[in-house]
């Protein structure tokens, strides 16, 4: 049993980038669930154990973009339909 022999242990060795990567739709449902606010905080450290926050920056600046042009054009249809 040289496991429980704390002379023979040797460091545990970090896991590989590949078994800490997320799916894309998780990203995506991390992302959305952060915009509104409502990430649980299982979620948030899962997201936060990530190597890289490329994924989540690039899914969150694109989908604000998305939020940003959805709302204006709602605003303008409802001001087009009160005007007309």
């Amino acid at each position: 049993m040289t496991e429980s022999n704390p002379t023979n242990s040797e460091p545990r060795k970090p896991s590989a980038p590949e078994d800490n990567k997320v799916s894309f739709f998780s990203v995506i449902g991390s992302v959305l669930a952060a915009i509104f606010g409502i990430q649980s905080d299982k979620n948030r450290e899962r997201d936060f154990q990530q190597n890289s926050a490329t994924s989540y920056i690039v899914v969150g600046i694109i989908m604000v973009i998305g939020l940003v042009i959805t709302m204006i054009i709602v605003v303008n249809s409802i001001i087009s339909s009160a005007t007309g």
